[in-house]
């Protein structure tokens, strides 16, 4: 990433920030049938040496299972490294300050203007060795928005500081699980919620603050499944 502050706008700050990463090794539980099929039985490793074989523990003499030597006795489902995520996005962010003494000959304080948004294009799950990746970028079952940002705009005038937030979630899929013909919303559609915040300092010593969180009491999107 980068931050530039260009000398001939004073007062200005840009960044930008490129983000990748992959995990591999991610905690999760690994199906019945996909351990004795996929990972067990038709794997090309040797059994011996296979961890995922391992897990199936047989009854060698036909006594404890079901009559049958050899017969599953018992499946340990228990939490496997065997999950991998790959991420990548996007991180912006711009400030900007104005002198309003400077614009109108009087001392009114200072604006401050600030502006963040991430684009998250990529959150891709393989649950299982050499299964496919799933994209779960932009899904309310996963909770990863693919666009998302705030802006604020600060007054400032001597120990009073007025602030007001808003906030952006794009317009996401309800859930992955149907076909986009199958749910109805199936996008979410933009959300925005809006802060009022408001600060005093009476002195070295005490300061009052004050402020209202989803100052228009927008309700989040409606999902189909939520009726």
């Amino acid at each position: 990433g980068f931050v530039a502050q260009p000398r001939w706008i004073p007062r200005l700050k840009v960044s930008l920030d490129f983000f990748k990463y992959n995990i591999s090794d991610q905690v999760g539980t690994i199906p019945v049938n996909t351990l004795f099929q996929s990972l067990c039985y038709d794997s090309s490793a040797a059994y011996a040496s296979n961890p995922f074989c391992s897990l199936i523990v047989r009854d060698p003499t036909g006594t404890n299972g079901g009559a049958v030597p050899g017969g599953v006795k018992v499946v340990q489902l228990t939490n496997q490294n065997v999950a991998k995520v790959k991420v990548e996005g996007y991180d912006a962010s711009i400030e900007y300050a104005v002198v309003l003494e400077d614009l109108f000959q009087k001392d009114l304080g200072s604006l401050a203007f600030r502006a963040d948004a991430t684009w998250m294009y990529k959150w891709a799950l393989q649950g299982l060795p050499n299964q496919a990746y799933t994209q779960l970028a932009n899904t309310i079952n996963n909770a990863t928005p693919e666009w998302k940002g705030s802006a604020s705009v600060r007054w400032t005038y001597h120990d009073l500081a007025v602030t007001w937030t808003t906030h952006y979630i794009g317009s996401m899929i309800s859930t992955n699980a149907f076909a986009p013909s199958a749910l109805s919303p199936y996008y979410t559609g933009d959300y925005y919620n809006h802060d009022l915040r408001v600060s005093y300092k009476l002195n070295d010593q005490v300061g009052l603050r004050a402020g209202v969180l989803n100052i228009t009491d927008e309700t989040p999107p409606y999902l189909p499944e939520t009726y």
